[in-house]
């Protein structure tokens, strides 16, 4: 039996549209994702600020604790009974873009974490700072 891709190829131009959608609200949501973990995880450093640690630990048990598609669902579905009307596309950038942040910002606090106690002594030496 063979396969029939004719339906396929009779609307190629509306699944290379949707295509392309997708690849810019990767893109977007992943920029933002980057930027967000790389803030989130400098915040969560440092237990001596504890507004900040605090607030850095909720947003990350809050995202990281929900489902990426019920989120979705409050961005969408859920942001208009605040009288918030934001378009679809928005709505999956922020989404995607938020829930990744959680967990590049893990990402980036155990990156600097790892970094050995004598490899930030020598960088000292050399006279760069910490922060």
């Amino acid at each position: 039996m063979m396969l029939d891709f004719a339906p396929v190829f009779a609307d190629f131009d509306a699944l290379l549209r949707g295509a392309v959608v997708t690849v810019e609200v990767t893109a977007c949501a992943l920029l933002l994702g980057c930027v967000i973990g790389l803030l989130v995880g400098v915040g969560r450093l440092n237990p001596q600020r504890r507004f900040i640690y605090n607030l850095c630990s909720v947003y990350l048990l809050f995202f990281r604790g929900t489902p990426l598609l019920v989120q979705l669902f409050i961005w969408f579905f859920g942001l208009p009974q605040f009288g918030i009307t934001l378009p679809a596309f928005a709505c999956g950038v922020l989404g995607l873009g938020i829930y990744s942040g959680a967990y590049v910002s893990e990402i980036v606090r155990g990156a600097i974490q790892s970094v050995d106690r004598g490899q930030m002594e020598a960088a000292r030496s050399l006279g760069m700072s910490s922060a």
